[in-house]
């Protein structure tokens, strides 16, 4: 199928989904308390190692001097590349949220920019589709987290479970019979029906990019031009996935540089050294992509002329580094072993600092599980107290990058792997031996005064061939710990694990 054909079958896609949440919950702890993180590990959907981040950026409204998700055509019109586009997703225009100071002399116009901005928000939150179990989302991010973040020993190590969710759910569309009941059972759900609104659920939910915080889910389909393909299936890719569909010469120089140029755009350029390494090889018949691009601001900021240098007790020796510091009243969380802070940012999204008590690690919170359970509570989280909060965490940027095939497998998903018994028929009936290859994931998160950056990809590439108050709180991150980010939509975006900055 030729890519004027597919670009008839599949057409523009129009994305409508958003989501919000300006809710920001509080959380819990105990009571009085001096605990220094002094030498272990940290847990997050992000697991990496903080080490001093970033440069200062020109405009102050910048958190970060990096890019944010690029949604448009990759090249000009007049680009030899740009008939490689079949489809294009159309992402939601979200209203900027006004400022209180862009408006200090025309409050009649502010409100109008609000009611603009409130409209959006709300017709997003009523486009965003209900699904049957509102927990479907609990199965594939503990028993995921869980074996995704297993070995990081001394590693930092960063994961996002929505990003990778999005990139299986994409999968199963284009398989059928166990290798997609394998894929089902991982996620959580019973039918593909099922996953299809929870996929829906969980990409309008988080979505929001208003000027205060932004959090965007962006999917792409790799098709060889040369290749039979089943129309319906990639029309359902694009309507149902928000996926931009593109065709090319797998393993040709052009079609390598469309791929990374894509993954460079939706990630804010976060990744690149992660990203240059990706190529397609010629035996790929197709190939999927899924991005996640965060971005939010502290509610309450840290002060830099209050950060100083202290020490960080990693896993392979003590190390001195910035330290953020603040002092407010503010709700700590604890369970059987470990103490929990919530910081929240503007728009609902948040970053839950977990620190392992004295003499656990990071892998004995991780095993426990408890924290999967405080950290969807939250303030109904019934071990927490409000106390006066003294906070101390480091600056940090970690990043990893992942080979998810072998974790998957254990999982239970192992047919995909295996060409004599995969089937791929959903993508193509004309193909036979068809299996991934390869599912790579990495992602990045970087945190300092203002606020968070972080992004993540998924790719899996698709062969044919053979397969191969009264109380206060010191709570002070200096030792390995965990972090959680949530989204706006609650779910977790990135989990990770720092032992090292």
């Amino acid at each position: 199928m030729k890519s004027e054909d597919l670009t008839k079958a599949i057409g523009e896609v129009d994305e409508k989904m958003i989501a919000e949440a300006d809710a920001v919950r509080s959380k819990k702890r105990k009571p009085r308390w001096i605990l220094y993180a002094a030498a272990a590990a940290c847990l997050a959907i992000v697991v990496a190692i903080a080490k001093p981040l970033w440069t200062k950026s020109e405009q102050k409204t910048e958190q970060i001097p990096l890019g944010k998700p690029d949604h448009s055509v990759l090249y000009d019109a007049d680009s030899s590349v740009t008939d490689r586009l079949i489809a294009l997703a159309k992402y939601p225009q979200m209203a900027k949220r006004p400022s209180d100071i862009d408006y200090t002399d025309d409050y009649e116009a502010y409100d109008r920019a609000y009611e603009e901005w409130y409209a959006d928000r709300t017709a997003i939150k009523e486009a965003t589709p209900t699904p049957k179990n509102s927990d479907y989302f609990d199965h594939f991010y503990r028993t995921s987290a869980a074996e995704f973040l297993s070995e990081s020993e001394d590693e930092n190590l960063v994961y996002s479970p929505s990003n990778v969710y999005m990139a299986l759910a994409m999968l199963s569309e284009l398989t059928d019979g166990q290798s997609r009941e394998q894929i089902l059972q991982l996620l959580g759900t019973e039918s593909i029906e099922e996953l299809r609104t929870e996929a829906k659920h969980l990409w309008m939910s988080n979505y929001f990019d208003d000027g205060t915080l932004t959090t965007v889910m962006a999917n792409s389909v790799w098709l060889d031009d040369s290749l039979p393909y089943n129309q319906e299936t990639l029309t359902r890719l694009a309507e149902e996935y928000y996926a931009s569909s593109y065709s090319g010469t797998m393993g040709s120089e052009e079609y390598d540089a469309l791929l990374r140029d894509w993954l460079n755009r939706q990630t804010g350029g976060l990744l690149e050294d992660q990203v240059k390494e990706l190529s397609f090889d010629p035996r790929t018949v197709m190939a999927l992509a899924s991005t996640v691009y965060f971005k939010g601001q502290w509610n309450d900021r840290f002060y830099e002329e209050n950060t100083k240098q202290q020490v960080f007790h990693a896993t392979n020796g003590d190390v001195t580094t910035d330290f953020m510091c603040s002092s407010d009243l503010g709700m700590a969380y604890w369970g059987e072993s470990y103490t929990a802070v919530e910081k929240p940012m503007e728009g609902g999204a948040s970053m839950w600092l977990i620190l392992p008590d004295e003499g656990k690690t990071v892998a004995d919170v991780l095993s426990e599980g408890e924290i999967f359970e405080m950290t969807k509570a939250g303030a109904d989280w019934t071990q927490k107290k409000y106390l006066q909060l003294n906070l101390q965490m480091p600056k940090f940027d970690v990043s990893s990058k992942l080979d998810l095939v072998g974790s998957l497998q254990k999982l239970g998903v192992r047919d995909i792997f295996d060409y004599s018994v995969s089937d791929f028929t959903p993508m193509s009936s004309a193909l036979e031996n068809v299996y991934v290859d390869k599912v790579e994931h990495a992602a990045r998160v970087m945190v300092d005064e203002k606020g968070c950056t972080a992004a993540a990809y998924t790719v899996i590439m698709i062969e044919c061939g053979a397969a191969i108050c009264e109380d206060e709180l010191d709570f002070v991150l200096d030792r390995p710990f965990l972090f959680v980010i949530t989204g706006c939509g609650d779910q977790p975006l990135f989990i990770g694990i720092v032992n090292q900055v």
